[in-house]
């Protein structure tokens, strides 16, 4: 299982972010305490693809086969 942080950027060098149990994240030294995001569990999946990148009107298999892959599958262990 993997965890998607809603409405964060990926962390600057140097940066600690804490996650805790009911979601919240914050930013360790910048603004200590603040909200910066809301962690969600997902579950397994397959690759998540950018669905915006799929041309418009009739979208053939092969145009989602080779859509781009924004975050990888993610298998049960």
């Amino acid at each position: 299982m993997g965890v998607y942080i809603k409405g964060m950027e990926m962390p600057r060098r140097g940066m600690v972010v804490n996650i805790y149990g009911d979601g919240r994240v914050t930013n360790h030294f910048d603004e200590f305490g603040k909200t910066i995001g809301k962690a969600v569990s997902t579950p397994p999946h397959g690759d998540l693809i950018d669905r915006d990148a799929l041309p418009t009107g009739r979208v053939e298999w092969e145009d989602i086969v080779n859509a781009p892959t924004i975050i990888e599958a993610e298998v049960s262990e």
